[in-house]
């Protein structure tokens, strides 16, 4: 799947490259060079995005790759730009409760970041899941970290373009997150 720039009316986006291709391509597990690939895109989005966490070392990560949870099926791609690899997608299709679901972890180089890579990867998810009969994608995103302000729940643009009412509740500041309504 190649994606290309455009404003949304078809029209290549001015101040942008037109000729900007990011291909989104599955790959298996036993594809090393795909995973040390994949594997450098989520450590240095984990490094950004959650600084103060660790991030796992490369054997579990293929081990991760390797060993579906049971009743599951995994599916993996990795998204080129210009064909430096830029973003990751792990969807996991459960086969034998909430079969209707789909949970994508989807992230995106932050040298990447803002120039599409996220939402071809999205629109890839997509398709695979309807492929699959599922009507819902599920994922989570980064809330505030201590001492940092608020992040913008990343949904609340595409919701407001596609013209569908969100199914979420509002916060008296914003969208909230999974990180700020989700109490153990």
């Amino acid at each position: 799947m190649t994606v290309r720039k455009t404003d949304g009316g078809g029209q290549r986006a001015a101040g942008r490259l037109a000729t900007m291709g990011i291909a989104v391509t599955p790959y298996e597990p036993a594809d090393e060079t795909a995973l040390d690939a994949a594997y450098r895109v989520v450590c240095a989005a984990l490094t950004t995005d959650l600084p103060d966490l660790p991030v796992g070392d490369r054997a579990e990560f293929g081990l991760d790759a390797a060993h579906p949870p049971y009743g599951s099926v995994v599916y993996r791609a990795l998204a080129r730009r210009d064909g430096v690899p830029a973003g990751h997608l792990r969807m996991r299709l459960p086969q034998l409760e909430n079969t209707g679901n789909a949970t994508v972890e989807l992230m995106v180089d932050p040298a990447h970041r803002r120039q599409g890579v996220g939402r071809a990867l999205l629109a890839y998810a997509r398709r695979v899941a309807a492929e699959h009969g599922r009507a819902r994608l599920i994922g989570e995103t980064a809330g505030a970290l201590p001492g940092e302000p608020a992040r913008r729940c990343p949904a609340r643009p595409s919701r407001r373009r596609s013209g569908r009412r969100p199914r979420w509740p509002r916060s008296g500041a914003g969208w909230t997150s999974a990180g700020s309504t989700t109490r153990l």
